[in-house]
Protein backbone atom coordinates (compact mmCIF):
# COMPACT_ATOMS: atom_id res chain seq x y z
CA UNK A 1 0.00 0.00 0.00
CA UNK A 2 0.86 3.40 -0.41
CA UNK A 3 2.70 4.98 2.40
CA UNK A 4 0.53 7.81 3.69
CA UNK A 5 2.47 11.30 2.76
CA UNK A 6 2.62 14.14 6.10
CA UNK A 7 1.67 17.44 5.17
CA UNK A 8 2.39 20.70 7.18
CA UNK A 9 -1.33 22.18 8.02
CA UNK A 10 -1.24 25.95 8.67
CA UNK A 11 -4.13 26.71 10.88
CA UNK A 12 -5.25 30.45 11.22
CA UNK A 13 -8.06 31.52 13.10
CA UNK A 14 -10.92 34.23 12.91
CA UNK A 15 -14.36 34.77 13.72
CA UNK A 16 -17.35 35.37 12.11
CA UNK A 17 -21.03 34.12 10.15
CA UNK A 18 -21.22 32.03 7.22
CA UNK A 19 -19.35 34.09 4.98
CA UNK A 20 -16.56 34.21 7.52
CA UNK A 21 -15.51 30.82 8.86
CA UNK A 22 -15.14 31.24 12.97
CA UNK A 23 -11.81 28.83 12.04
CA UNK A 24 -10.15 29.11 9.01
CA UNK A 25 -8.06 26.45 8.08
CA UNK A 26 -5.20 25.79 5.09
CA UNK A 27 -3.55 22.95 3.80
CA UNK A 28 -1.59 22.90 1.06
CA UNK A 29 -2.70 24.54 -1.60
CA UNK A 30 -6.59 24.68 -0.52
CA UNK A 31 -8.55 26.86 1.90
CA UNK A 32 -11.23 26.88 3.93
CA UNK A 33 -13.70 29.52 2.85
CA UNK A 34 -17.06 29.16 4.23
CA UNK A 35 -18.49 27.26 7.48
CA UNK A 36 -21.98 26.54 7.37
CA UNK A 37 -23.39 25.41 10.89
CA UNK A 38 -26.52 22.96 10.51
CA UNK A 39 -29.16 21.95 13.11
CA UNK A 40 -28.75 17.68 12.84
CA UNK A 41 -25.94 15.30 12.17
CA UNK A 42 -24.64 16.42 8.75
CA UNK A 43 -24.71 13.09 6.33
CA UNK A 44 -25.09 13.51 3.12
CA UNK A 45 -24.72 16.61 1.03
CA UNK A 46 -25.66 17.74 -2.53
CA UNK A 47 -24.85 20.41 -5.15
CA UNK A 48 -26.08 21.79 -7.81
CA UNK A 49 -25.99 25.18 -9.66
CA UNK A 50 -28.36 27.22 -7.66
CA UNK A 51 -29.08 25.09 -4.38
CA UNK A 52 -26.89 23.19 -1.63
CA UNK A 53 -29.02 20.24 0.09
CA UNK A 54 -27.53 18.60 3.02
CA UNK A 55 -28.93 14.85 5.01
CA UNK A 56 -29.16 14.93 8.45
CA UNK A 57 -30.19 11.83 9.99
CA UNK A 58 -33.27 12.23 12.35
CA UNK A 59 -33.53 16.30 12.36
CA UNK A 60 -34.11 15.79 8.20
CA UNK A 61 -32.89 17.72 5.13
CA UNK A 62 -31.51 21.38 4.82
CA UNK A 63 -31.82 23.09 1.92
CA UNK A 64 -29.64 26.51 1.25
CA UNK A 65 -28.93 29.31 -1.51
CA UNK A 66 -25.86 27.94 -2.98
CA UNK A 67 -24.33 31.26 -3.66
CA UNK A 68 -25.40 33.22 -0.13
CA UNK A 69 -25.74 30.35 2.06
CA UNK A 70 -28.71 31.56 3.21
CA UNK A 71 -30.99 28.51 4.44
CA UNK A 72 -34.10 28.46 2.34
CA UNK A 73 -36.05 25.69 3.60
CA UNK A 74 -35.80 22.48 6.71
CA UNK A 75 -37.99 19.73 5.83
CA UNK A 76 -38.08 17.50 8.88
CA UNK A 77 -40.17 16.92 12.01
CA UNK A 78 -43.42 15.76 11.57
CA UNK A 79 -43.22 16.17 7.76
CA UNK A 80 -40.32 13.87 8.01
CA UNK A 81 -39.70 11.13 10.42
CA UNK A 82 -37.04 9.00 9.04
CA UNK A 83 -33.64 9.20 9.33
CA UNK A 84 -32.40 11.04 6.11
CA UNK A 85 -28.46 9.51 4.87
CA UNK A 86 -28.23 10.92 1.63
CA UNK A 87 -29.69 13.14 -0.69
CA UNK A 88 -30.37 14.48 -4.18
CA UNK A 89 -32.41 15.89 -6.95
CA UNK A 90 -33.72 13.68 -9.57
CA UNK A 91 -35.57 14.08 -12.48
CA UNK A 92 -38.48 16.65 -10.92
CA UNK A 93 -37.91 15.33 -7.26
CA UNK A 94 -35.45 15.47 -3.89
CA UNK A 95 -34.75 12.22 -3.46
CA UNK A 96 -33.83 10.75 0.10
CA UNK A 97 -32.33 7.71 0.98
CA UNK A 98 -33.22 6.75 4.32
CA UNK A 99 -31.61 3.19 5.24
CA UNK A 100 -33.99 0.42 5.83
CA UNK A 101 -36.67 3.07 5.51
CA UNK A 102 -36.97 3.03 1.64
CA UNK A 103 -36.58 6.53 -0.49
CA UNK A 104 -38.38 9.90 0.66
CA UNK A 105 -39.21 11.64 -2.85
CA UNK A 106 -40.27 15.78 -2.61
CA UNK A 107 -41.50 17.09 -5.56
CA UNK A 108 -38.89 19.77 -6.84
CA UNK A 109 -41.30 22.00 -7.80
CA UNK A 110 -40.71 26.15 -8.39
CA UNK A 111 -41.74 27.00 -5.34
CA UNK A 112 -39.79 24.39 -3.45
CA UNK A 113 -36.97 26.51 -2.20
CA UNK A 114 -38.85 29.48 -1.15
CA UNK A 115 -39.42 29.76 3.08
CA UNK A 116 -43.09 30.94 2.57
CA UNK A 117 -44.14 27.05 1.53
CA UNK A 118 -44.27 24.41 4.06
CA UNK A 119 -43.44 20.83 2.83
CA UNK A 120 -46.44 18.92 4.96
CA UNK A 121 -45.94 15.16 5.16
CA UNK A 122 -48.84 14.84 2.31
CA UNK A 123 -45.84 16.35 -0.26
CA UNK A 124 -43.76 13.38 0.63
CA UNK A 125 -43.91 10.08 -1.24
CA UNK A 126 -42.80 7.01 0.71
CA UNK A 127 -41.28 4.31 -1.79
CA UNK A 128 -40.92 1.21 0.60
CA UNK A 129 -38.87 -2.44 -0.51
CA UNK A 130 -40.40 -5.15 1.11
CA UNK A 131 -42.23 -8.15 0.20
CA UNK A 132 -45.76 -8.80 0.82
CA UNK A 133 -45.02 -9.86 4.54
CA UNK A 134 -42.95 -7.00 5.06
CA UNK A 135 -39.57 -8.14 4.82
CA UNK A 136 -36.91 -8.24 3.78
CA UNK A 137 -36.49 -4.50 4.33
CA UNK A 138 -32.97 -3.90 2.66
CA UNK A 139 -30.80 -0.84 3.61
CA UNK A 140 -31.05 1.90 0.57
CA UNK A 141 -27.89 3.62 -0.23
CA UNK A 142 -27.63 5.42 -3.39
CA UNK A 143 -30.16 6.34 -5.86
CA UNK A 144 -29.67 7.57 -9.88
CA UNK A 145 -32.51 8.12 -12.34
CA UNK A 146 -31.73 7.34 -16.24
CA UNK A 147 -33.96 8.34 -19.03
CA UNK A 148 -34.94 5.67 -21.43
CA UNK A 149 -36.83 5.96 -24.62
CA UNK A 150 -40.35 4.30 -24.37
CA UNK A 151 -42.45 4.01 -28.12
CA UNK A 152 -46.45 4.25 -26.96
CA UNK A 153 -47.98 2.64 -30.31
CA UNK A 154 -51.59 4.21 -29.13
CA UNK A 155 -50.17 7.22 -30.49
CA UNK A 156 -47.12 6.39 -32.23
CA UNK A 157 -45.13 8.89 -29.74
CA UNK A 158 -41.75 8.34 -28.08
CA UNK A 159 -41.28 9.80 -25.02
CA UNK A 160 -38.41 9.59 -22.32
CA UNK A 161 -39.20 7.69 -19.08
CA UNK A 162 -37.40 8.46 -16.00
CA UNK A 163 -35.86 4.89 -14.02
CA UNK A 164 -34.45 4.57 -10.87
CA UNK A 165 -31.22 2.68 -10.64
CA UNK A 166 -30.79 1.68 -6.45
CA UNK A 167 -27.84 0.45 -4.36
CA UNK A 168 -30.42 -1.72 -2.60
CA UNK A 169 -28.36 -3.64 0.73
CA UNK A 170 -28.88 -7.23 0.41
CA UNK A 171 -30.98 -6.60 -2.43
CA UNK A 172 -28.43 -6.26 -5.19
CA UNK A 173 -29.19 -3.23 -7.71
CA UNK A 174 -33.06 -2.47 -8.02
CA UNK A 175 -34.53 -0.87 -11.29
CA UNK A 176 -38.12 0.99 -10.77
CA UNK A 177 -40.01 3.35 -12.76
CA UNK A 178 -39.31 6.65 -11.40
CA UNK A 179 -42.48 9.04 -12.48
CA UNK A 180 -43.34 9.76 -9.09
CA UNK A 181 -45.48 12.61 -10.54
CA UNK A 182 -47.75 10.04 -11.33
CA UNK A 183 -47.63 7.17 -8.69
CA UNK A 184 -45.73 4.94 -11.34
CA UNK A 185 -42.99 3.60 -9.45
CA UNK A 186 -42.57 -0.19 -9.50
CA UNK A 187 -40.11 -2.63 -9.90
CA UNK A 188 -38.90 -3.46 -13.39
CA UNK A 189 -36.11 -5.24 -12.32
CA UNK A 190 -33.90 -6.36 -9.70
CA UNK A 191 -30.25 -7.84 -10.14
CA UNK A 192 -29.06 -10.30 -7.18
CA UNK A 193 -25.57 -9.37 -5.56
CA UNK A 194 -24.02 -11.13 -2.89
CA UNK A 195 -23.15 -8.87 0.26
CA UNK A 196 -24.55 -4.97 0.94
CA UNK A 197 -24.60 -3.27 -2.40
CA UNK A 198 -24.26 0.00 -1.45
CA UNK A 199 -23.19 2.84 -4.08
CA UNK A 200 -24.66 2.68 -7.73
CA UNK A 201 -23.40 4.82 -10.74
CA UNK A 202 -24.48 4.63 -14.23
CA UNK A 203 -23.37 5.51 -17.24
CA UNK A 204 -24.06 6.13 -21.04
CA UNK A 205 -27.63 4.11 -21.77
CA UNK A 206 -26.68 0.27 -20.70
CA UNK A 207 -23.49 0.24 -18.13
CA UNK A 208 -24.03 0.28 -14.12
CA UNK A 209 -21.67 0.28 -11.86
CA UNK A 210 -22.22 -0.76 -8.43
CA UNK A 211 -19.48 -1.83 -5.26
CA UNK A 212 -19.69 -3.97 -1.98
CA UNK A 213 -17.79 -5.54 0.39
CA UNK A 214 -18.49 -8.83 -0.75
CA UNK A 215 -18.30 -8.65 -4.80
CA UNK A 216 -16.28 -5.45 -4.93
CA UNK A 217 -16.78 -3.35 -7.89
CA UNK A 218 -19.43 -5.25 -10.36
CA UNK A 219 -19.98 -3.68 -14.09
CA UNK A 220 -23.58 -4.67 -15.52
CA UNK A 221 -24.96 -4.39 -18.86
CA UNK A 222 -28.86 -3.01 -18.52
CA UNK A 223 -30.42 -2.88 -21.78
CA UNK A 224 -34.09 -1.21 -21.89
CA UNK A 225 -36.42 -3.62 -23.78
CA UNK A 226 -39.23 -0.80 -24.33
CA UNK A 227 -41.47 -3.33 -25.92
CA UNK A 228 -41.97 -4.73 -22.78
CA UNK A 229 -40.98 -2.51 -20.58
CA UNK A 230 -38.18 -4.58 -18.84
CA UNK A 231 -34.54 -4.45 -18.73
CA UNK A 232 -32.26 -7.02 -19.90
CA UNK A 233 -29.43 -7.28 -17.76
CA UNK A 234 -25.78 -9.02 -17.80
CA UNK A 235 -23.41 -8.84 -15.07
CA UNK A 236 -20.01 -8.06 -16.79
CA UNK A 237 -17.23 -8.12 -14.50
CA UNK A 238 -16.08 -8.21 -11.60
CA UNK A 239 -13.36 -7.64 -8.68
CA UNK A 240 -12.29 -7.28 -5.10
CA UNK A 241 -11.60 -4.41 -3.88
CA UNK A 242 -9.92 -6.23 -1.32
CA UNK A 243 -11.95 -3.70 1.41
CA UNK A 244 -15.42 -2.71 2.61
CA UNK A 245 -16.19 -1.00 -0.48
CA UNK A 246 -18.30 1.91 0.04
CA UNK A 247 -19.04 4.45 -2.88
CA UNK A 248 -17.46 4.92 -5.90
CA UNK A 249 -17.20 8.17 -8.81
CA UNK A 250 -15.94 7.26 -12.23
CA UNK A 251 -13.64 9.05 -14.32
CA UNK A 252 -14.49 10.38 -17.96
CA UNK A 253 -15.77 7.57 -20.15
CA UNK A 254 -15.62 5.15 -17.14
CA UNK A 255 -12.23 3.61 -17.74
CA UNK A 256 -11.32 4.17 -14.08
CA UNK A 257 -13.27 3.42 -11.05
CA UNK A 258 -12.39 5.36 -7.88
CA UNK A 259 -13.49 3.46 -4.24
CA UNK A 260 -14.00 4.55 -1.04
CA UNK A 261 -13.04 1.37 0.46
CA UNK A 262 -13.11 1.55 4.28
CA UNK A 263 -10.46 1.07 6.23
CA UNK A 264 -8.49 -0.01 3.20
CA UNK A 265 -8.26 3.51 1.99
CA UNK A 266 -9.16 4.08 -1.69
CA UNK A 267 -9.57 1.44 -4.41
CA UNK A 268 -8.06 2.66 -7.74
CA UNK A 269 -9.72 -0.31 -10.51
CA UNK A 270 -8.82 -0.08 -13.93
CA UNK A 271 -12.58 -0.65 -16.03
CA UNK A 272 -10.95 -0.32 -19.53
CA UNK A 273 -11.69 -4.24 -20.16
CA UNK A 274 -15.96 -3.91 -19.33
CA UNK A 275 -15.77 -7.90 -18.74
CA UNK A 276 -12.25 -8.01 -16.69
CA UNK A 277 -11.70 -4.60 -14.19
CA UNK A 278 -8.68 -4.99 -12.79
CA UNK A 279 -7.69 -3.57 -9.09
CA UNK A 280 -4.92 -1.28 -9.81
CA UNK A 281 -3.70 -0.58 -5.93
CA UNK A 282 -5.50 0.49 -2.57
CA UNK A 283 -4.57 3.85 -1.05
CA UNK A 284 -3.66 3.87 2.72
CA UNK A 285 -5.72 6.65 4.02
CA UNK A 286 -4.97 6.12 7.86
CA UNK A 287 -8.77 6.37 8.22
CA UNK A 288 -11.89 4.78 7.30
CA UNK A 289 -12.67 5.94 3.53
CA UNK A 290 -16.55 6.88 3.58
CA UNK A 291 -17.39 9.00 0.61
CA UNK A 292 -15.71 10.01 -2.29
CA UNK A 293 -15.94 12.64 -5.06
CA UNK A 294 -14.11 13.55 -8.29
CA UNK A 295 -14.07 16.69 -10.42
CA UNK A 296 -11.75 16.61 -12.94
CA UNK A 297 -8.15 16.10 -11.56
CA UNK A 298 -9.39 16.10 -7.98
CA UNK A 299 -10.30 13.64 -5.94
CA UNK A 300 -11.64 14.04 -2.61
CA UNK A 301 -12.03 11.58 0.10
CA UNK A 302 -14.66 11.91 3.16
CA UNK A 303 -11.96 10.05 5.70
CA UNK A 304 -14.30 9.95 9.20
CA UNK A 305 -12.21 10.67 11.94
CA UNK A 306 -9.08 11.44 9.66
CA UNK A 307 -10.50 14.17 8.04
CA UNK A 308 -10.67 15.12 4.17
CA UNK A 309 -8.20 14.05 2.08
CA UNK A 310 -7.48 15.52 -1.32
CA UNK A 311 -5.83 14.35 -4.11
CA UNK A 312 -4.89 15.36 -7.58
CA UNK A 313 -5.29 12.34 -10.19
CA UNK A 314 -3.86 13.11 -12.96
CA UNK A 315 -1.94 10.15 -13.31
CA UNK A 316 -5.19 7.91 -12.91
CA UNK A 317 -3.70 5.07 -11.74
CA UNK A 318 -1.11 7.28 -9.27
CA UNK A 319 -3.07 9.51 -6.97
CA UNK A 320 -0.98 12.38 -5.12
CA UNK A 321 -2.16 13.36 -2.17
CA UNK A 322 -2.06 17.43 -1.98
CA UNK A 323 -4.09 18.50 0.95
CA UNK A 324 -5.23 17.12 4.21
CA UNK A 325 -7.56 18.54 6.69
CA UNK A 326 -8.88 17.69 9.95
CA UNK A 327 -12.12 18.86 11.94
CA UNK A 328 -11.14 19.54 15.64
CA UNK A 329 -14.35 20.51 17.81
CA UNK A 330 -14.61 22.65 20.33
CA UNK A 331 -15.12 19.23 22.89
CA UNK A 332 -12.09 17.61 22.56
CA UNK A 333 -12.39 15.53 19.46
CA UNK A 334 -12.37 15.82 15.91
CA UNK A 335 -15.62 15.53 14.09
CA UNK A 336 -16.32 12.77 11.30
CA UNK A 337 -16.09 13.72 8.05
CA UNK A 338 -18.77 11.92 6.46
CA UNK A 339 -19.83 12.90 2.77
CA UNK A 340 -18.31 14.82 0.35
CA UNK A 341 -19.24 16.37 -3.49
CA UNK A 342 -17.59 18.63 -5.35
CA UNK A 343 -18.80 21.43 -7.52
CA UNK A 344 -17.47 24.20 -9.91
CA UNK A 345 -14.31 23.33 -8.06
CA UNK A 346 -15.86 24.17 -4.92
CA UNK A 347 -15.39 20.85 -2.41
CA UNK A 348 -18.51 20.44 0.07
CA UNK A 349 -17.75 18.00 3.59
CA UNK A 350 -19.98 17.56 6.13
CA UNK A 351 -19.39 16.73 9.25
CA UNK A 352 -21.08 14.73 11.49
CA UNK A 353 -22.21 17.15 14.17
CA UNK A 354 -19.93 19.90 12.68
CA UNK A 355 -21.70 20.78 10.00
CA UNK A 356 -20.67 21.39 6.65
CA UNK A 357 -16.87 23.08 5.11
CA UNK A 358 -16.12 24.59 2.12
CA UNK A 359 -12.35 24.33 0.37
CA UNK A 360 -11.67 25.97 -2.54
CA UNK A 361 -8.02 25.53 -4.20
CA UNK A 362 -6.09 29.15 -3.38
CA UNK A 363 -6.01 31.05 -6.16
Amino acid sequence: MKKLSFLVLILVFACGEANDPAKFYSAGNYEIVNEIKTSGDAQGVFVNDSLMLVAQKLSGVSVYDKTSLKLLKHVGGDAFRFSANGVSVQDTFVVVTCGTFGIQAIPFGQHFAKDTVEITSNDIIRLEFTDANGFPKPSIGEVEVRLHKQFFTFNNTTEKLPFAFIASGERGLIIRRFELANFTTEVVTEVNLSGNTTSVKTFGDSLVFTVNEETGLQIISTVYDSLNWIFNTQKLGSVSTEGDAEKLVLSPEAKYAFVANGKEGIAVVNCSNRNEPKLVKNIETGGTAKDIALEGDVLAVANSTEGLFIYDVTEKEEPELVSVFKFPSPYGYDYEVLGVTIHDGLIYASLNKGGIRIIRKKS
